[in-house]
This record gives C-alpha cells, structure tokens and sequence, in this order.
C-alpha cells in the first residue's frame, strides 16, 4: 500500500487536503483509499 501511496502522492495529498476543508464525513476519502487499495492489490499481482 505505501508503494502505491508513493505513486500517487499528488492525489493523496490533495485528497487529504480536500477531506481537512469539509465535514467530518470520511465518505470521500474512504472511496479514495479503497481504489488505492484496489490499485495496490492489482499492482502487486502483476508483479507476483
């Protein structure tokens, strides 16, 4: 997952940012992590 977090840092951060701006309504950036860990599984099968 910190691989992953690595590649997209950009998009962690602004995500981040955009989640301390607004409510406490983690919605956002459960989805966000959720695809991240969507991407970090696929990328380490491939690599497997």
């Amino acid at each position: 997952m910190s691989a992953q977090i690595k590649v997209e840092r950009t998009a962690y951060y602004a995500q981040l940012e955009r989640q301390q701006r607004n409510s406490t309504d983690i919605t956002g950036w459960l989805d966000w992590f959720l695809d991240c860990l969507g991407r970090a599984i696929g990328a380490a099968e491939a690599l497997l």
